[in-house]
Formats: structure tokens, sequence, C-alpha cells
């Protein structure tokens, strides 16, 4: 049914579907860091369509296909990074216009299911790369080469990656996998260790052969003195963690009285 838009807080929503064809089924949507106005769709099909409009008008973007993945860098509104089905990485440089195929196309041989960025990529030069069965991926030379960053992952099907926003300087980042959770690096991915504590699944994921757990987000940034506050969404619920060594699952059951 196309894209729909809030602008006062999800109390109301509008359709923004123009240049949106009817085989266009779109199943993610990642807005840019810089802009509402530019947003980045992607159907079923692995199609990447764009607005720079705020959803006012859509149009397909020419380059990548079977796209799976798409991140912003932080700090750098033209650069763009899309993974794909076949386990390619592509990207951009002038938002999306242009594309190149960075080094890690043949490294892994599953589809790409994330792409993170550092916080500093225009210094630092590093992004993380998840795949669905191979575990996740490194580069420190903004996508020339790739090295393996999954000792201590003991399930490699990623699901999200999410980095500190203060990775330049902490080197801590955590990844999202089908089955077991989220684990967590301060080294930037040379050791991984489990952080799922509190954390719950349900045998229905498994027979739909959905993931367990799946986005994950980081709602506040760190303090002087404080961790972050991340959530995670879950097929068995929605879990908060304020920087407690336990995961809490929220109730999102609508209250009787509203």
């Amino acid at each position: 049914d196309g894209v729909y838009k809030s602008t006062d807080g999800g109390g109301s929503w509008g359709q923004i579907t123009t240049g949106l064809q009817r085989h266009h089924i779109v199943v993610s949507i990642v807005v840019s860091p810089h802009s509402d106005d530019v947003v980045f769709a992607v159907d079923r099909n692995g199609t990447l369509l764009s607005t720079t409009s705020g959803g006012a008008s859509w149009e397909p973007v020419i380059g990548p296909e079977g796209v799976t993945a798409v991140a912003f860098a932080p700090d750098d509104p033209d650069l763009i990074v899309v993974g794909d089905a076949r386990g390619g990485v592509h990207r951009s440089d002038d938002g999306g216009r242009t594309w190149t195929e960075t080094g890690f196309a043949g490294t892994a041989t599953d589809s790409i299911s994330t792409v993170a960025l550092s916080p500093a990529f225009s210094t630092d030069r590093t992004f993380f790369v998840g795949t669905r069965s191979d575990g996740v991926y490194a580069t420190d030379d903004g996508g020339g080469t790739f090295s393996a960053v999954s000792s201590g992952l003991t399930d490699r099907r990623v699901t999200a990656l999410a980095l500190s926003p203060t990775y330049p300087s902490d080197s801590t980042l955590w990844a999202v996998s089908w089955e077991e959770g989220v684990f967590v690096t301060m080294d930037g991915g040379s050791r991984w260790s489990s952080a799922d504590e509190g954390l719950t699944t349900n045998d229905q994921a498994d027979l739909l052969d959905r993931p367990h757990f799946d986005e994950l987000r980081i709602a506040s940034p760190p303090g002087r003195d404080e961790p972050p506050t991340m959530f995670l969404a879950g097929f068995d619920g929605l879990f908060r963690n304020s920087g407690t060594s336990a995961w809490e699952e929220l109730d999102t059951q609508v209250p009787s009285n509203i």
C-alpha cells in the first residue's frame, strides 16, 4: 500500500506514493540523519528508491540491484553505502547519483544483512558489514579492503549492527544475531562477547523462519557518566537496555482505557 508519513509524532498519517509503482512493495525505509527530506526505500525485489522531498515524489535509484541494506554516513550527507543479496557492497559519494563497488565484492558468499558506518567516517574511514551467515566484516580504508571480525560471535547470522556514538574513542559496537541475541565488542570487533541477559525467544519464530532478534537502535547517546539507552526488536517482544547488565522486556500492549 505504499509509504505513509506522519508529521505529528504518529498522531495521524498520510500516504506518500507519487512515483511508486504498484509492484514497489516497500519492505524497508532509511531516513538520512542529515535531512528528513532525504529517504531511501527498498522494495521486496531489492529495488532502491529515493526521495529528496520528504516523500512528495519517489524515483528508482540507478545502480545497485537486489539491495538488502542501506546506511548513511553520520558525518557526510553525500556518502551512502548499500549491500546486496549476492554479497556485494556499493558506495556512493554523491548522494546516490553514482555508485562504485567496494573491495567487499566476492568476500562473502551470502547476502548482506546490515551496514553500519563510524560516526567519524570522514576521518577514520571505518564501517562494518553484517552478513546472513558469515558474521561481520570491517574496513578502515573506506571500503578498499575488508577483514573478518567475528571471533567470539557464536551465531554468525547477523541481523543488525550498531556503533557507539563515541566509537572513535571507545571502539564499541553491538551485533544482533538471528537466535542468540546481542553481542558486544569494545575493541572494534577483535573479540565479541554475549550481551543477551534478559532476552527471551519464541518457538513460533522458528516455525515461521523468522529471526528471533532484528533491529537495534541507540535511542540516546551516552552522557559523560551514563551509558546509552538501546532498544531491541525481537519476535518475542521489545527490549530495552539502559546500561545495566540485563535487558528488560517492555509492555507493548495497548492499555484498555485508550
